[in-house]
């Protein structure tokens, strides 16, 4: 019974001889069709009981050599193997089959080569040698098993126990990983309070009374229509040569930076006039409405701010793009991934700033220092931000140190723990005026309560600019945290308190060292505050200077 495609369906084989015809299916036993064992007394009689009854031969019966055997695969295969039954050798003639596997393009893939063992002791009579191919360079198509024995006639040979499996289509390749989302946004480094003119106040005797000059730029996420400060328990965080310092008065310089009616504004701001008023002004707590006036539009507006913290987690490039002059490095080709870099000088250079607003200080001694904190506030009079709620650029403490005049200042000098030491630099002094040379022009020595407006006043001459210093001064200003309130009826919002005091500094005291009844918030800001200590020697007060001082100096 010729063998060509019974196996198709169910194995996916089909087998043909090269040179024409089919293989023939061999019963074992007699008539032999294929091969005989023992010297010729079994007939088609496999050794192994594995082959069963039924195998197929070549239909030549052995008499030539026989046809090489082509087995074919429907699909390509993985694996390929199959038994060829009684290689053996007679009369020193040696029976040989070389199994050969190729690909679809007819490209042989791999060889293996049979051969009969010995005349004598005849060990692969009737014996099933097993071929196989397994995870070549490309998948089977078919195999050919071809005669290359000296045999040239009496070959008998069988062939059994075929097997194939199919290839299974590579895997699709895993989809490449999703890109790594961008980190977290890398806020530019911005400032939200600076100080931009510090001017002495002419004729005062003690020469410890100064004006403050100062700038707020709003990067919160509201408009900004008022401005309050209020001192806090860290102006207590050094020991007081006489007696606290506290503010003395207020007022807006409609020009800004310098004080006076002379406008010098700071290189690359916008032209931006104060028209805004102080609401508020007593020995511990000031606070002004924000008006900015447009001389381009002749309109007034409060501060516009710029939401940084509105930009999303991921998304550094748009929280620079806020930023005036801000440029972001590195990260290519994704700028997500680069860091954000800002000359301290176009930090301000945005219409989310205004200049001009005055507060005096009194009794500011070398070596001593004034805490407050500071707030925005939106067009409804609310705070913008406290540590509980809204936004954290919406509110900060500033500490300002008067230091010794030659001496540099202490960058370890902290007075919360959420601080990280005082400078003199740009981000906090504009153009040097961490160093004063000039007495005010202006006087803003304006004490009110309530919503009376202080402004300027008495206006009085400069005296001293020959640039030889009269004071020197060292500040940091933090966004969002917020010191206990020096006088706790200055806490008109009910803000909670989130700024610790560093436990070391050799302070005289927190909020409980004064401050008038909190039953009567209308009296806040009354003398009752100040806390006069025993006059001291020269001595003392050298010695207290310099324990202030020399407890903070820098190492190194």
């Amino acid at each position: 019974m010729p063998i060509h495609n019974q196996f198709l369906n169910d194995y996916g084989m089909t087998f043909s001889l090269i040179g024409g015809g089919f293989p023939v299916l061999a019963e074992v036993g007699r008539p032999r069709a294929a091969f005989t064992t023992n010297n010729g007394k079994h007939k088609d009689r496999p050794i192994s009981a594995a082959n069963g009854s039924f195998f197929i031969t070549d239909d030549y019966r052995g008499r030539t050599r026989p046809k090489t055997l082509r087995v074919k695969y429907d699909k390509p295969v993985s694996f390929a193997s199959g038994e060829i039954l009684d290689i053996d050798q007679r009369y020193k003639k040696t029976e040989q089959w070389t199994v050969k596997a190729f690909d679809i393009d007819n490209k042989l893939l791999a060889k293996d080569v049979f051969t009969s063992g010995d005349q004598d002791t005849r060990t692969d009579d009737g014996k099933a040698t097993l071929w196989k191919f397994n995870n070549l360079s490309r998948d089977i198509s078919y195999v050919d098993l071809e005669f290359t024995g000296t045999k040239r006639d009496f070959i008998g040979v069988g062939f059994d126990n075929f097997f194939a499996k199919v290839a299974q289509p590579p895997p699709p390749p895993p989809p490449p990983p999703p890109p790594p989302p961008p980190p977290p946004t890398k806020l530019p480094s911005v400032f939200s309070f600076r100080f931009t003119d510090i001017k002495a106040v002419e004729d005062d005797l003690e020469g410890d009374k100064f004006q403050l000059a100062f700038e707020v730029l709003n990067w919160s996420n509201q408009p900004a229509a008022g401005v309050r400060i209020a001192l806090n328990e860290g102006t207590d965080s050094f020991p007081m040569i006489d007696k606290r310092p506290f503010f003395a008065g207020a007022g807006i310089d409609s020009n800004g930076r310098p004080n006076g009616s002379d406008a010098d504004p700071i290189p690359g701001n916008q032209q931006f006039g104060n028209n805004g008023a102080v609401v508020q002004s007593t020995d511990t707590a000031i606070q002004w409405d924000a008006s900015q006036f447009n001389f381009n539009t002749f309109t007034n507006r409060p501060i516009p701010n710029r939401d940084l913290l509105g930009v999303g987690p991921r998304n550094t490039p748009g929280a620079c793009a806020l930023v005036p002059g801000c440029r972001v490095v590195g990260g290519r080709p994704n700028p997500f991934f680069g860091t954000p870099q800002v000359a301290t000088e176009t930090i301000d250079d945005g219409n989310n700033v205004l200049d001009g607003f005055v507060v005096t200080v009194d009794d500011f001694d070398e070596g001593e220092v004034i805490s407050f904190n500071w707030n925005l506030l939106n067009v409804d009079g609310n705070l913008i931000g406290t540590p509980v709620s809204g936004n954290e650029y919406g509110f900060g403490t500033a500490n300002i140190v008067r230091t010794p005049i030659g001496e540099d200042p202490d960058a370890e000098f902290r007075i919360f723990e959420q601080n990280t030491g005082v400078e003199q630099s740009e981000r906090l002094f504009a153009q040097g005026s961490y160093q004063v040379t000039e007495y005010s022009p202006v006087n803003y020595d304006i004490t009110i309560a309530g919503a009376l407006s202080a402004t300027n006043s008495l206006a009085t001459q400069t005296v001293n600019s020959t640039g030889e210093p009269i004071a020197l001064f060292a500040a940091e200003v933090t966004t969002g945290v917020t010191g206990a309130f020096l006088n706790p009826a200055d806490n008109i919002f009910n803000s909670p308190v989130n700024a610790q005091l560093v436990a070391s500094n050799p302070g005289s005291g927190g909020s409980d060292s004064g401050g008038s009844d909190s039953s009567n918030p209308g009296d806040s800001g009354s003398g009752d505050i100040q806390t006069s200590v025993p006059e001291p020697t020269t001595m003392t007060m050298i010695g207290m200077t310099a324990i202030a001082l020399l407890r903070y100096k820098r190492h190194g």
